[in-house]
């Protein structure tokens, strides 16, 4: 019997109660060289066909779905992209210049290898329910 779970995917479900506990703004990360890295905001738009680094579905399938359907919203069609399993390799791999990626608050907020900046899109936020 499961009474309570913390996930970061809405499941729908008739014997499940689905409640939103918390959400937490994304920040873009992107390298020191990149033209975003100095500025104090960007909008997903100004973005849209850079490539990026983003989390693979199978280690991270909530977050993973989230951050897809905030790139659709925002017609986000990247130069392409690469799926990473691990957050560490996200943010080295972003460090190298290999593309600009999206992180929770939480986790990007103490990154010194590369340029953190915020979102200009109210919604661009990583929920938990």
């Amino acid at each position: 019997v499961l009474d309570l779970a913390i996930v970061l995917e809405a499941l729908e479900s008739s014997r499940l109660r689905r409640v939103r506990a918390w959400a937490e703004p994304l920040l873009l990360i992107a390298p020191f060289s990149h033209a975003v890295a100095e500025r104090d905001r960007v909008s997903l738009k100004e973005i849209a066909t850079e490539r990026f680094i983003l989390a693979h579905s199978g280690p991270f399938p909530g977050y993973a779905t989230q951050i897809e359907r905030l790139l659709d919203r925002y017609q986000v069609r990247s130069a392409g992209h690469t799926t990473v399993k691990h957050q560490n390799t996200m943010v080295s791999f972003t460090a190298a210049g290999r593309g600009l990626s999206l992180l929770p608050e939480s986790i990007a907020q103490g990154l010194t290898t590369v340029a953190v900046v915020p979102l200009a899109e109210e919604d661009a936020e990583l929920v938990s329910w």
